[in-house]
């Protein structure tokens, strides 16, 4: 039975309108506005992490069924939707290969750091589900040794378990937890003042996690300090009104976009559906989406591993044009004759964000480079 379902959903998540076609009445809505009134008959709600799914938004509401675009879970109280009844699904892992590529292309794009990665200095881990996971094994393919701290998982589980104090003698930190704010092991300002100010010196700590995982006073005031760090900030306390001097301080700045790629938004858009079609138990058929198919990118031949890692990754996607950008627009926004807020400014940068693809979305041409080489590639996740 074909169900015509009323679905509300934010105008953001990719192919939302085309996928659902035919399955539901789609309504689409700016998901940071997106409050009770908002809601009318909707029995099925669509969400980003920009919109808070609690008691408050959903109390006198239809929704039967709630979808999260994302893979964090803090914008969502599930105890709640529980005790109501209401079926919710997220998409964890769908973006996990996007962060990857934004991480290796953070290691390929500051200075020295690569070298750095590929001559021994372990990469330390915080969090091993979909994401640290999938970064751990790109990682040791392309010949980078990392450990991983993780307490909820046991030596059993992961040979590269390691406790936190030996996690934070790591040159190279990569944070990739949930938000907790309870239980034994909460992640919440897990990296505090005294953990920040404990890092070895030139230490490169990157967060494309949960912005709270730091504390971002406290690494304020750490880095006004200490200007041997190196931080890289994806995700931010108190977004989308972040704190602009803090922005000015770090490495590289980008605006919660590391799990933006065209094909990470889209996988979770059809993995939404998927859900969808089996509560609502409707026989719809998928829509399949047209993307334009990529000219090929053709690959030099490199003389060494640290260069065509370069080549490759920047080919497709290079962090430093989101700095550039991110940089830009904020600063724009301490100018008192422009009307838009950081909040705003930073809300734009994500709303319009071009369409980025991962390395296995394009078509490559590599006849010319060695063996080794064209293993290195695959091992990124090139298709050759």
């Amino acid at each position: 039975m074909n169900l015509k379902i009323e679905l509300l959903a934010d105008r953001n998540i990719v192919g939302v309108e085309q996928i659902f076609d035919g399955a539901a009445k789609v309504r689409l809505i700016d998901g940071r506005n997106l409050n009770s009134d908002s809601l009318g008959d909707a029995q099925a709600l669509l969400v980003r992490s920009v919109t808070e799914v609690d008691e408050s938004l959903l109390v006198n509401s239809s929704v039967r069924f709630v979808g999260s675009a994302t893979a964090g879970l803090d914008h969502v109280d599930i105890a709640y939707l529980e005790r109501r009844g209401i079926n919710f699904v997220s998409a964890p892992g769908a973006n996990a290969n996007s962060v990857v590529e934004y991480i290796i292309s953070v290691l390929a794009n500051l200075p020295g750091q690569l070298e750095r990665a590929l001559s021994g200095e372990c990469v330390g881990v915080v969090g091993c589900g979909h994401v640290g996971s999938l970064l751990i094994k790109k990682l040791d393919a392309i010949g980078i040794k990392c450990v991983t701290y993780d307490p909820f998982l046991s030596c059993g589980e992961n040979k590269s378990l390691v406790s936190f104090d030996q996690l934070l003698q790591c040159g190279i930190i990569s944070l990739h937890t949930p938000l907790t704010k309870s239980g034994k092991y909460p992640t919440y300002h897990q990296f505090n003042h005294s953990v920040l100010e404990s890092l070895n010196r030139g230490t490169l700590l990157i967060n494309a996690g949960r912005g709270a995982t730091i504390d971002n006073d406290a690494l304020s005031r750490v880095l006004v300090k200490r200007d041997d760090l190196q931080i890289v900030l994806d995700v931010w306390e108190q977004e989308p009104g972040i704190d602009a001097d803090l922005m000015r301080l770090v490495k590289l700045a980008t605006p919660h976009i590391a799990g933006y790629s065209y094909d990470g938004k889209l996988a979770a858009t059809k993995y939404l559906y998927s859900s969808f079609r089996k509560f609502f138990e409707s026989n719809s058929a998928v829509t399949s989406l047209e993307t334009e198919q990529p000219e090929p990118l053709l690959v030099a031949p490199s003389e060494t591993t640290e260069e065509l890692l370069r080549k490759v990754i920047n080919s497709v996607y290079d962090v430093r044009s989101d700095d550039l950008m991110m940089r830009k627009k904020i600063s724009h926004a301490a100018n008192p004759r422009i009307t838009q807020s950081v909040a705003e400014c930073f809300d734009s940068l994500r709303k319009e964000y071009p369409i980025r693809r991962e390395l296995a979305a394009m078509r490559w041409q590599s006849d010319e480079l060695s063996m080794p080489h064209k293993q290195l590639m695959q091992n990124l996740g090139c298709r050759l």
